[in-house]
Order: C-alpha cells, then structure tokens, then sequence
C-alpha cells in the first residue's frame, strides 16, 4: 500500500515539528485519484498513542498535472488515470503516473490547558 508509506513520513514529520506539543489537526494537499479514506485510515492507525492522537487530517485535494512525450501538458482528469496509469487524451500513450507526496500544509497545534 503506497498510501500507507506517504502517511508514515508524513506523520513522522509531524511528530519531528511538533516535538513533544500535542497536534489537534494536520492539513495536507495531495493529488492522487485514489480515495482520500486509505489515507484517513492509515493516519489514524500510524498516530496512535503519539502526539498527534486523535488530530483530524485535512486534506486538500489538488487536481493532478501531466506531461506526455507526445508535448501533451494538463491535468488528468479520472477518464485519463487508471489506478497509477495515465492514458494520454492526445495521442492515447499509455505510462505510468507519479503522484507527488503528501504535501504538508499546516500543523495544528492543540490549545495549552
């Protein structure tokens, strides 16, 4: 599970920024189209009993942007992504896509009581 990687290093740099402070939320940007709940899922089970237990993650979906050797440069719409695979709507090639990492946004730091 790919997701479950990303998420390990993001929660890691998390935790690296935070240092011992409790985090109440983190809001991230990602462009993927997967489903943002294995991302959901793998954040709540990799921030247990941490600092960053029950934070809420936030995430902003940013639409996804390709660059076909055929000179094509878009964005990918779902029609044209098939799991990690991008057709080209120009000249119908067929490769790989990489979706960049979560991208950090924000740490939310809960309120000192």
């Amino acid at each position: 599970m790919h997701e479950l990687s990303l998420v390990a290093e993001l929660v890691d740099e998390c935790r690296r920024r935070a240092g011992s402070a409790v985090v109440s939320a983190v809001k991230v940007r990602w462009s993927s189209p997967e489903d943002d709940d294995e991302i959901q899922q793998a954040f709540t089970i990799l921030t247990e009993a941490t600092a960053l237990d029950g934070a809420t993650l936030e995430i902003e979906r940013v639409a996804m942007h390709v660059d076909c050797p055929c000179g094509y440069t878009g964005r990918a719409t779902s029609d044209d992504v098939v799991g990690h695979i991008f057709v080209c709507p120009r000249c119908a090639t067929v490769g790989p896509i990489t979706f960049p990492a979560l991208e950090l946004v924000e740490i939310r730091l809960a309120a000192v009581r």
